[in-house]
């Protein structure tokens, strides 16, 4: 089939209702092809060959398959070309990847047979500098056709979790840096244009963020780790700059101004959950970018006493607790301590009908919770009920995330909620199911 065709064919599989619940074992072929296609190194020349000979039409008309596809030889729009197969097929792993951990590995279905991938070992089918060369071209590839396209980023992200050997090559590669740099300021540039995605391929702006973040984080987090366990950090100094710094400080100066323009009408975003969380992160790289740049270039309206003030401010009781419960606001993972399900994968999530704020995919799950070892949900369901219902009203008003966090501590403080005898019991027990879900997220025990 042609590119065209290929397109159509992914987009059809891929919006099947029941495709989330099974591909990781009905369609293990699929994924194997494309993790092999998608980690194979191609020179420049090679993938413009590839382009041109997907490019023409060869279709068989003369069969069911070919005009379902198109109606005529050659009759597909322009945006069905191969830079698309090349992104559905990085989301496709991408997708795949996000319903397994490394500890659920080799897991076998109700059938008997084995889930997609078999071991950690099977997404390194060209070895560590095989994913490095070919991550590379598919970066330079992609960015012809969309600039804000930031699935490449989020699909590394998900490998170096699996495969801690590909941690010091993804690292020891700067390119990766010069491209983080440009889809920042793609995306940056998207948010203030106010684009929008055509396609599902095509990440939103605050879907882009995140994935350029999930890729920043996993490197800082692989590059402290490695200081710490080499004792190089022992005798660190202040004055020396980190390695995450090092990695980025090329580009750390139209970062840290692409950063500070996203701040400024970061606003925009409906979802308040998510407006908050970015929020955060944003003005922690922000300031991570402003040491990351050279000191003579270093922007003199950086305000580090704000910076200090806003990270104080983080550690707040009422801030903390605020900043946990957004997460609850719009959340799509069921809250079962042992399953953490996305919603959309033939799932459908229940909000517990006490606290209103967790949700839940079976009863099974929310009995489970319910009686949690760790911390269960029966002991502090009406004291995180009492505070999401003060989030919620909080919500009504206000005219800014900075304003919302001032009106839920208001607002609690009316409803004569106290921090020491309910506040407190609630930000726990929403801690410690963060914490679980973020163990079971890297595969921790």
């Amino acid at each position: 089939m042609c590119v065209g065709a290929v397109c159509v064919g992914l987009a059809i599989l891929k919006g099947g209702d029941s495709f989330p619940t099974v591909m990781r074992s009905r369609y293990v072929s699929l994924l194997d092809a494309a993790l092999t296609f998608i980690n194979t190194p191609l020179t420049d020349e090679q993938v413009d060959e590839l382009d041109r000979t997907w490019s023409v039409c060869r279709c068989d008309m003369s069969s069911g398959l070919g005009p379902s596809m198109h109606p005529t030889t050659g009759s597909f729009s322009k945006d069905r070309n191969l830079s698309r197969v090349i992104i559905s097929l990085i989301a496709l792993l991408t997708a795949a990847l996000s319903q397994v951990t490394p500890t659920t590995l080799s897991l076998k279905t109700s059938k008997g047979t084995r889930k997609w991938p078999p071991s950690a070992a099977h997404l390194l089918p060209t070895g560590p500098e095989g994913l490095v060369r070919s991550q590379l071209q598919w970066q330079r590839y992609t960015v012809r056709t969309n600039a804000v396209q930031t699935y490449p980023f989020e699909y590394i992200s998900a490998v170096l979790d699996f495969c801690p050997t590909a941690q010091r090559p993804v690292a020891d590669c700067p390119e990766f840096a010069s491209f983080f740099a440009q889809r920042f300021e793609s995306v940056v540039a998207a948010f203030e244009s106010g684009e929008r995605p055509t396609l599902p391929i095509f990440p939103r702006p605050d879907l882009a963020i995140e994935h350029l973040i999930n890729f920043y984080n996993a490197l800082e987090e692989f590059m402290e780790k490695e200081s710490i366990d080499s004792g190089s950090d022992a005798d660190s100094d202040d004055d020396v700059p980190s390695e995450i710094s090092r990695y980025f400080a090329p580009y750390a100066p139209a970062l840290y101004a692409a950063c500070k323009r996203l701040l400024v009408i970061l606003h925009t975003l409906q979802e308040v959950g998510r407006r908050v969380e970015l929020q955060e992160v944003l003005e922690q790289l922000l300031h991570a970018f402003y040491f990351a740049t050279p000191f003579e270039q270093r922007p003199e309206e950086h305000n580090l006493d704000s910076y200090v003030d806003r990270m104080l401010a983080i550690f707040d009781e009422h801030t903390l607790l605020f900043t946990a419960l957004s997460v609850y606001r719009d959340i799509n993972t069921c809250c079962g301590p042992s399953c953490f399900r996305h919603a959309g994968q033939g799932t459908r999530l229940q909000r517990c009908q006490k606290c209103t704020a967790l949700v839940y995919c079976s009863r099974e799950c929310q009995k489970e919770h319910w009686k949690w070892s760790v911390a269960p949900h029966k002991d502090s369901c009406e004291s995180i009920g009492k505070f999401f219902a003060a989030f919620k009203a909080a919500g009504v008003q206000a005219q800014s995330d900075a304003d919302l966090r001032e009106r839920f501590k208001r607002e609690a403080e009316g409803r004569g909620l106290s921090w020491a005898d309910e506040g407190q019991d609630a930000l726990d027990a929403l801690e410690a199911l963060d914490d679980c879900r973020a163990r079971a997220s890297k595969g921790a025990s």
